[in-house]
């Protein structure tokens, strides 16, 4: 004999509960991913209308936390058009006229570029089109303390497809309710 036991060899394959752990991971990671993947922006117009959402839902919380006004700034002057949230730099007591600075939140966007191929056709605040010939200088709406916003109508387009949408803002849950075909007050 030479100190080997016969009839043993080296193990070959996957136990089950190594195989069921496997499986589980895999799971775990599917429904992490899938719905990530699944509820991804199809095009240009989607991602803008995500982010206008995600600056507008960020401006009602910061309002409500700070207990000061802010507005949703859309430059459209710029070189590269841009939208920020802004906070009210303002003295109760002065008779000043309103200024707004940038709000810089760590981690969380409050500004970002409109792409080039999205056209702000119509711009609605109580009723009048701030996009006067269809084209939008400079606007933007408030979201007060209390929770409450302007009535804004945003009609959208994007000029690389034949896709418009409008986006309605609600003034009191300041959530924009979206559409595809274009809205008027």
């Amino acid at each position: 004999m030479n100190g080997s036991v016969s009839g043993t060899s080296p193990k070959t394959g996957f136990s089950l509960i190594e195989l069921i752990v496997a499986i589980a991971i895999i799971g775990i990671m599917a429904t992490i991913i899938m719905p990530r993947i699944l509820n991804k922006p199809s095009n240009t117009l989607d991602t803008f209308i995500e982010n206008v959402n995600l600056i507008t839902r960020t401006g009602y919380e910061q309002a409500i936390i700070t207990g000061n006004v802010h507005r949703i700034f859309f430059n459209m002057k710029a070189e590269t058009p841009f939208i920020e949230l802004q906070i009210e730099k303002h003295d109760k007591k002065s008779s000043t006229p309103r200024e707004f600075i940038p709000v810089l939140i760590p981690y969380i966007r409050t500004k970002f570029a409109v792409p080039p191929t999205v056209n702000i056709k119509n711009f609605y605040i109580k009723g009048i089109d701030e996009a006067t010939g269809g084209t939008l200088k400079d606007a933007w709406y408030y979201i007060l303390p209390s929770g409450l916003s302007q009535e804004i109508i945003i009609s959208i387009s994007d000029t690389q497809k034949p896709i418009m949408r409008s986006l309605v803002l609600n003034p009191f849950t300041v959530k924009f309710s979206v559409y595809d075909t274009p809205q008027t007050p």
